[in-house]
């Protein structure tokens, strides 16, 4: 039974003051992160085909070439003059970006996983960051 259809059987049977009580329960930040969809892009996938595919000191080109064969979607080598994310500062560094969307879905949050391939200045791979983005619907 979906929550809709749970919510419209409490009305009719026991009153607003319930439905009220339920609606309550169910908006809690505890509830909000209950899935609903999940595609099989995952957190702990992307990262084991990252590890297994590409390993630190991987020239823009073979990262690229590697992107391209996974047909993961992904930005151009670029120098953000800013970038603040996940906790992490990008400034002025080299990087390439992948976001897969929608990888999650519940009825509050949609969860989306962001890739960034950090190099260095000789442009070579010194790490991959892999973490989610939860955006409130």
């Amino acid at each position: 039974m979906t929550l809709k259809r749970k919510l419209v059987w409490i009305a009719a049977v026991v009153g607003a003051p319930a439905l009220i009580v339920v609606t309550a329960t169910a908006l809690t930040p505890e509830n909000a992160h209950v899935e609903r969809r999940r595609t099989r892009t995952r957190i702990a996938n992307v990262r084991a085909e990252v590890d297994r595919g590409l390993s630190e000191g991987a020239s823009v080109a073979e990262v690229t070439r590697f992107l391209d064969i996974k047909h993961w979607e992904h930005s151009e080598l670029v120098r953000p003059e800013a970038m603040f994310t996940d906790g992490r500062h990008y400034d002025k560094t080299p990087i390439i970006q992948v976001l897969f969307r929608n990888t999650a879905h519940s009825w509050l949050v949609r969860e989306d996983i962001h890739v960034i391939f950090v190099f260095g200045e000789e442009e070579k791979l010194v790490r991959t960051d892999v973490f989610p983005i939860y955006t409130g619907l």
